[in-house]
């Protein structure tokens, strides 16, 4: 009985560590667009300005 219990807290603690880390995944894919957008426009303004010179 205490190993059956055992492999259920197992099995139930893995599925929800899973479930964590995909929602954390999205989270991070999610900041980095946002990072990447937000670091391009100050990007092009930059090779903009050198180039009207």
């Amino acid at each position: 009985m205490a190993k059956d219990r055992k492999r259920g807290g197992l099995s139930t603690s893995s599925s929800y560590s899973t479930d964590q880390l995909l929602r954390i995944h999205r989270r991070f894919c999610q900041l980095q667009a946002i990072c990447k957008s937000s670091a391009a426009l100050p990007q092009r303004k930059r090779s903009a300005a050198p180039s009207g010179n």
